[in-house]
């Protein structure tokens, strides 16, 4: 099955913060979701709201907030990580999920894995100095259908082959049910994220209630939410866009067909640019080539003339120096 993750990073005041989202290319309507829930929270002062939130913090200097996105995050089906980075002694990693899984830990634990290679110094964890990295905290923001309840946590340790008594290596995760009947207190904490959920049930309730299908009970949902104030800013500025996202859902074979064309657009582009390349270079070397024959050429002229001056005859002059008799006379007239 592919998947296409899409990872946020913040780093705020003494903290990391980092939002990774499944969006997987599926015909159903959690693509979507995760579209919106990843706008949604790319700008920052949402992101520093879901923050404070998660973390029960108040930091507010979002203008401290520096871009630092990891161009070389690893692209087998995912994106790359947009980041955001501060000082650090936090991090926390936050994945919005439609789907309820128990490999949660584990799935947690490879990308946090790969996130503090990304912003960690590798070179001191060589020292003999102990190297003090950000403490991790690892959170799940589910919001699918299946009934669960409004908390839960996951242990890495659950997965393990062998119990026992003294775990290496364990992980926590902590699972929040942000569907807006759950009213976790999280969503009192974060008015985009109440605002979010409430949107999502909005649609979900067009279409169970009401019997509309997905691009219908979303535009409704645009309109009915956008009326009472609900993400009003930001439904105004990305409306269309979030009707947009109905569009775009794609089999796994158009993904791959898509990004086949690309390639081959690509492979175009590289060869027609080397064909281009290497003409010019053959180019360059012919006329360097002219150019150096003319002047060796002319030097050549040069002294058959100058010894033809002294009274030499041609016959002598060829003896002489080994060029032509026809090449001589030439020179000579």
């Amino acid at each position: 099955m592919m998947e296409q993750l899409e990872e946020y990073v913040l780093q705020l005041d003494h903290a990391n913060f980092i939002i990774k989202e499944d969006t997987a290319y599926y015909r159903t309507s959690r693509d979507f979701k995760d579209r919106i829930f990843r706008l949604l929270f790319s700008e920052k002062e949402e992101a520093l709201e879901l923050f404070n939130a998660l973390e029960e913090t108040n930091y507010a200097q979002t203008e401290k907030l520096e871009i630092v996105t990891l161009e070389d995050a690893i692209y087998n089906q995912k994106v790359n990580d947009l980041a955001f980075q501060y000082s650090a002694a936090l991090l926390s990693v936050v994945e919005h999920q439609s789907s309820w899984s128990e490999n949660m830990p584990l799935r947690e634990m490879v990308y946090l894995a790969r996130t503090y290679e990304k912003i960690l110094d590798n070179r001191k964890a060589y020292q003999k100095k102990l190297y003090q990295i950000p403490t991790p905290h690892l959170f799940v923001l589910y919001n699918g259908q299946e009934e669960r309840p409004t908390e839960t946590i996951q242990y890495l340790s659950e997965a393990f082959l062998r119990k026992e008594g003294s775990l290496y290596g364990q992980i926590m995760v902590k699972i929040i049910n942000i569907n807006y009947h759950k009213q976790h207190p999280i969503l009192l904490r974060s008015r985009t994220l109440r605002e979010y959920s409430y949107f999502i049930e909005e649609v979900r309730g067009n279409m169970r209630k009401k019997g509309m299908d997905r691009d219908e009970a979303i535009r409704h949902a645009i309109w009915s939410c956008t009326g009472k104030g609900i993400l009003k800013s930001f439904l105004e500025q990305h409306g269309s866009e979030v009707e947009n996202m109905l569009t775009l859902y794609l089999t796994e074979e158009e993904f791959i067909d898509i990004r086949a064309e690309e390639k081959a657009e690509e492979l175009v582009e590289e060869r027609a640019e080397k064909l281009v390349e290497e003409r010019a270079k053959k180019l360059v070397e012919e006329r360097a080539e002219k150019l150096a024959e003319e002047r060796a050429e002319e030097k050549e002229r040069e002294i058959v003339c100058n010894i033809a001056r002294s009274g030499m005859i041609p016959a002598k002059i060829v003896e002489m120096t080994g060029i032509p008799e026809a090449t001589v006379k030439r020179y000579l007239e």
